[in-house]
């Protein structure tokens, strides 16, 4: 019930939202099915490449509850 009524809100207040083209899914679409990601390292010191590796599994993981959500949905690939 209250993610409806923020959705309608948002409408509301956006009404052309949609056509934004700044959704997760929009770069997925341009960029066949391709996500580029530019992370800021705020350290004086340069990151590890285990600190590298943990940030990729990090990004992995957060796009894939999306993905296991929208499968589907919508004529999502």
């Amino acid at each position: 019930m209250a993610d409806s009524l923020v959705w309608m809100q948002t409408l509301k207040e956006n009404p052309q939202g949609l056509q934004d083209k700044n959704w997760i899914t929009d770069p997925l679409i341009a960029n066949n099915s391709s996500i580029n990601y530019c992370v800021r390292w705020n350290r004086s010191s340069k990151s590890s490449a285990s600190a590298r590796a943990a940030t990729v599994k990090a990004l992995q993981r957060s796009l894939q509850k999306w993905f296991d959500v929208l499968v589907g949905f919508e004529d999502f690939p």
